[in-house]
């Protein structure tokens, strides 16, 4: 990363270097890199258009490096070691982070794998394609830890992260959540609708309908002790 970088990123918000980090895939996977390699490679322009031109400041750093990642595998060639398996490792623990399954020891082999990727691999796409795990952790260590340690996702973008449940004071009746959850988790109790927690499978179809003059279902961390 060029110092020049480093100071821009250093001075800007956490969300503009979110933003920036979600918006620009170069931007993701190295700063430097992108002017080593061609702007108009097919991999900068996939996973551009892939992830979304617009900035998104509350994506979650965690899933947008799984994200990367995923993409990256099936990317790879396959003929270099380093990269098939190191991607394929990278996107086994990232799964389980996002999953509430990641361990104390995950971040130091996601960097063990991205150290060895970086020195063995034989392309461009094998050295570079850890860069967008290496950025996130290092802007980000917070995200992180709180997957990690406390199960929970910040961005609450992480689906088995989070829990819906609904407000009986706001709640109007009006059904519409019971209507479309596709899991059957909703029932009317009384005047009011609530969620069957063992039942629901945290589509956030039911926080989608919810008129917005009730606004009654509420998305929460699973870690924050709701659901």
């Amino acid at each position: 990363m060029s110092a020049q970088t480093e100071q821009a990123a250093a001075a800007a918000p956490k969300t503009a270097t979110k933003s920036l980090l979600v918006r620009g895939y170069e931007v993701v996977i190295g700063f430097e890199t992108h002017a080593q390699l061609s702007t108009s490679s097919k991999i900068f322009s996939r996973a551009s258009t892939a992830f979304g031109a617009e900035p998104n400041t509350q994506a979650c750093a965690v899933d947008l490096a799984r994200y990367f990642v995923d993409f990256l595998c099936d990317e790879s060639c396959g003929k270099c070691l380093p990269c098939r398996e190191g991607l394929k490792r990278m996107r086994e623990i990232l799964d389980r982070i996002v999953s509430g399954k990641g361990e104390e020891g995950d971040l130091e082999v996601l960097q063990e794998t991205a150290a060895l990727m970086k020195d063995a691999s034989l392309c461009a796409l094998g050295r570079t394609a850890v860069n967008p795990v290496l950025s996130t952790m290092a802007y980000f260590p917070e995200e992180y830890a709180a997957h990690i340690r406390q199960k929970r996702c910040p961005s609450l973008s992480c689906k088995a992260l989070v829990s819906y449940s609904i407000q009986p004071e706001r709640c109007i009746g009006c059904g519409l959540c019971q209507k479309n959850c596709p899991s059957k988790a909703i029932s009317e109790v009384g005047e009011v609708c609530v969620i069957d927690q063992s039942l629901c499978n945290r589509c956030g179809i039911c926080f989608d309908v919810c008129p917005p003059k009730a606004r009654a279902v509420k998305k929460a961390s699973r870690g924050d002790g709701a659901g």
